[in-house]
């Protein structure tokens, strides 16, 4: 069975020779199974180094600072919806809610431009 399946852990080998019809106890499976050598390595999680927790700073003021995103969505004749969003970051109030099929950058490029035109540019560049 380990030649079949030499990358199997313990739990594979002893269920199989359970379903086999064997009787062995899993004390035995064990035994047998650490004497043959098969025992393999655990996976371990690598670490990540713990960082700083700081809150997110929140603008003051209006048009300070301005949030873009974009959203997709699936419609049921497998078609991919985009929407793009801008938001403006002091108040949550969003500034454009734009919805196509596809969304280019000529249309970003656009509707930041009719958002200057509306509202002027934040203070601090998207």
């Amino acid at each position: 069975m380990a030649e079949n399946y030499p990358t199997r852990g313990f739990d594979e080998y002893y269920n199989k020779i359970r379903r086999e019809g064997l009787q062995w106890n899993r004390k035995r499976v064990l035994r047998v199974y650490r004497k043959m050598k098969l025992k393999l390595r655990r996976k371990h999680k690598k670490r990540i180094i713990t960082r700083v927790k700081m809150p997110l700073e929140t603008p003051q003021m209006l048009n300070e600072c301005w949030s873009m995103d974009f959203m997709s969505d699936v419609l049921t004749d497998g078609r991919k919806v985009r929407v793009f969003n801008v938001i403006e970051d002091c108040n949550r109030e969003a500034l454009a809610i734009d919805a196509g099929l596809n969304y280019p950058a000529r249309q970003v490029v656009e509707t930041l431009e009719q958002l200057e035109q509306e509202v002027g540019l934040p203070q601090y560049p998207l």
